[in-house]
Formats: C-alpha cells, structure tokens, sequence
C-alpha cells in the first residue's frame, strides 16, 4: 500500500511539473507583439532586470509601457519586485 501511494504521489509531481510548462507555453504565445518582445529581452538578460533599463530597450511612453506590465502581471508572465527607488522585472514564463 505505502508503494502505490509513493508512485501516485510521484505521478502526481511529475503531471504538475508538464502541466506547468505546457501553461508557460500557452501565456507567451498569447502574448502580443510588445510583451513578446519584452520577454525576449528580459529572458536575454538572465530572467530579470531593472524595470527602467527593459523601458529604455523597449522604447515605449511611461503610460503605455507601465500598461504593458500591468497586463503581462494579471497573465503571470512577470512579477514586479520593488527595490528601493526602482523595480526589478522578473519573467516568470
């Protein structure tokens, strides 16, 4: 009895670990143009980098690029992490 839980436990995890990159697949092909083009740049960058830094490498107004990482946060395709006077972009995708 104690094996088979094992095996359903480890079946478990491995199905969670497929489903969740299979997820990170289905978020970055719905992207659109400009946040597939910022997931690029922040994935060139090792993961993550200043948000001020991905602006300027983007080249997008305050508003519309402040709009573009509000929407790819509901999509869970980044995660903003204050730090002081700047934000630092994670990709989570």
């Amino acid at each position: 009895m104690p094996l088979a839980l094992f095996v359903l436990a480890a079946l478990a995890v491995i199905a969670w670990h497929l489903s969740k990159g299979q997820r990170k697949k289905a978020i970055v092909a719905n992207l659109n143009k400009d946040a597939q083009k910022a997931v690029a740049i922040i994935r060139k960058a090792g993961g993550r980098m200043k948000q001020k830094t991905l602006q300027a490498k983007m080249k997008l107004s305050g508003p519309k690029f402040n709009k573009l990482l509000r929407e790819m946060e509901e999509l869970e395709a980044i995660r903003r992490v204050p730090g002081g006077r700047e934000n630092t972009v994670e990709l989570l995708v």
